[in-house]
């Protein structure tokens, strides 16, 4: 008899669990725009997801309201790495190479050649509004400024002071920063920072002429801006982008699943 009570138990336990996660789902998908034919899809761990395939998406009037309340991960299959890009509201952001980055409007290319997919995560437009002017200035000052500094494989940057000019030392084999610094070190309390006119960083001091900064490639410049709006791509800083695009087409458990999945 009691054998038989826990068999019922289990059996109701089992299927009122499978009802709530059907219903987290079609909330799930209740919350997705939709701007073209798509896909409903489900990760393993039941959240859901709308995938556009290629040719499918619309620009249309809904599709201009996600901009403004998303941020996306776009990857490119760009040798010998890959690449990713970073959109946050209606602009798009790229840490290409040593004082190399881009910002532009963004208009999404429907008839790209190559195989470029997006990864939206769906946001409060008012964090994008409190973010982004300092989203450009990171952006504008890495160009300008090298402050932060770009390297490939994103490893902590040496500061060192040559004849009062600053200077990055990478411990990196090829596309290393090893480049002057237009910016200076300030003390503000007990920290110190590497500064610009209009971005600063924090260092931490190793002796009395040397410094430590992290340095950021197009993957550490993405996830680092995520992780302000509490989106975490859970993966090294060194980790190539076409890996990165891989683990967002199956994400693990530590890294936050993207709302859609758009193929350009």
């Amino acid at each position: 008899m009691m054998v038989r009570i826990k068999l019922i138990s289990s059996i109701i336990l089992i299927f009122f669990s499978c009802l709530s996660y059907a219903n987290r789902c079609e909330q799930n998908l209740n919350n997705l725009p939709s701007i073209g034919q798509f896909e409903d899809k489900i990760f393993s761990s039941g959240k859901s997801y709308r995938l556009y395939n290629k040719g499918t998406l619309q620009v249309n009037e809904q599709y201009q309201q996600m901009l403004h309340s998303s941020v996306e991960v776009i990857a490119e299959n760009s040798p010998p790495f890959g690449h990713l890009r970073l959109r946050v509201g209606d602009q798009i952001y790229s840490m290409n190479y040593i004082q190399s980055t881009s910002q532009r409007l963004f208009r999404p290319n429907l008839n790209n050649v190559n195989e470029v997919v997006g990864f939206v995560y769906l946001v409060d437009p008012s964090e994008i509004l409190k973010l982004q002017d300092e989203i450009s200035r990171f952006f504008k000052s890495s160009q300008d400024y090298n402050v932060p500094g770009f390297d490939a494989f994103s490893p902590p940057l040496k500061i060192i002071n040559e004849g009062n000019q600053l200077r990055y030392k990478s411990p990196s084999a090829e596309y290393a920063n090893n480049e002057l610094i237009r910016g200076e070190i300030i003390k503000d309390a007990d920290e110190y920072f590497l500064t610009s006119p209009n971005y600063k960083i924090k260092v931490q001091k190793i002796n009395n002429n040397e410094y430590e900064v992290p340095s950021f490639s197009c993957v550490s410049a993405t996830t680092y801006w995520l992780k302000k709006f509490n989106i975490d791509i859970y993966s090294p800083w060194n980790l190539e982008a076409k890996e990165v695009k891989k683990l967002l087409l199956n994400p693990n458990r530590l890294t936050s699943e993207p709302d859609l999945i758009i193929h350009y």
